[in-house]
């Protein structure tokens, strides 16, 4: 589904603006419906579980009955990659409100301000830092670690040369912005686990036996294997099966990769959540939340 020629939010995607957003509005729908329940850890594993896989008995379906939509959807600027974006802004929003929240009522979460902080960045990351956007990226990680990008204006014209931009930018002025942006969050990330610095070290220690940490930790484990699986599964090895043998069993890097990239932004918002139920359970007998200042282990 191309982008149509009167886009006014999206340059490059090939997804269009209001599927883009319904995407988005069920993210977070689903995510603050979610903090409104506020289920047990029990609960939420089994609903995510089933969830889960649902969602890959769905793709292998999909896969196996009509692998061209299947394929349409893992492609870039599809479904599968811009849900991973949505809970992976998902994740970042929550989190600010959250600690926004608990420093209303003088508490704090090191470790959810850490979550949220690597949120943002993997939102911008998974977009390709602004490339539906704007057409190209608005920003190279590489040219952080380059000190004429700071200071040579005119780096930059080679830059766009060797990266074929078709259109003109301001990417002198875009990477000074994203600087200021990344070392500002920084710095703030830094302040507040200095002002909290008290618990840190315990409340990381303790984060791998919590709800949070354990979906986090899930949500990285699956990140990384499917960054294995696309290597050892990429487009070398699948070419190597005819087209009708691919159209049976659906072989594709794309099946462990695209898809178990969004499941791995599914657990890293899901870790987002289970802070919100551990700071804000679920009153029992009365209307005040217990006095939670730190993760709790499970």
């Amino acid at each position: 589904m191309a982008c149509g020629p009167n886009a006014w939010i999206l340059k490059s995607t090939l997804l269009e603006e209001p599927s883009v957003l319904a995407l988005l509005l069920g993210v977070f729908l689903l995510a603050v419906g979610l903090i409104a329940l506020r289920p047990s850890p029990g609960l939420l594993a089994r609903m995510s579980a089933f969830a889960a896989l649902i969602g890959l008995y769905v793709l292998a379906a999909v896969a196996y009955v009509r692998y061209d939509v299947y394929i349409w959807w893992c492609e870039e600027d599809h479904v599968i990659e811009w849900l991973s974006a949505h809970f992976l802004l998902a994740g970042w929003v929550l989190g600010l409100i959250l600690l926004a929240r608990l420093a209303s009522r003088r508490r704090f979460s090191t470790t959810g301000a850490i979550l949220t902080c690597g949120y943002f960045w993997g939102f911008w990351r998974e977009l390709e830092w602004g490339q539906p956007f704007f057409g190209d990226k608005f920003v190279y990680t590489r040219n952080f670690f380059r000190l004429r990008a700071y200071l040579d204006p005119a780096y930059f014209d080679e830059f766009r040369q060797a990266m074929n931009h078709e259109q003109y930018r301001p990417l002198y002025t875009m990477h000074w912005v994203a600087a200021i942006v990344a070392a500002g969050s920084l710095a703030l990330l830094i302040a507040y686990l200095i002002r909290h610095r008290a618990t840190l070290l315990r409340d990381l220690k303790e984060f791998p036996r919590t709800p949070a940490g354990i979906y986090f930790l899930l949500g990285c484990g699956i990140f990384l294997a499917s960054q294995l699986a696309g290597k050892l599964l990429g487009y070398g090895l699948h070419r190597t099966f005819s087209l009708a043998y691919r159209r049976r069993y659906a072989i594709s890097h794309r099946l462990l990769n695209e898809p178990f990239e969004c499941l791995a932004a599914a657990c890293f918002l899901l870790s987002i959540i289970a802070l919100w139920c551990v700071h804000f359970p679920r009153a029992r007998n009365s209307g005040a939340p217990r006095d939670t200042r730190r993760d709790l282990p499970a």
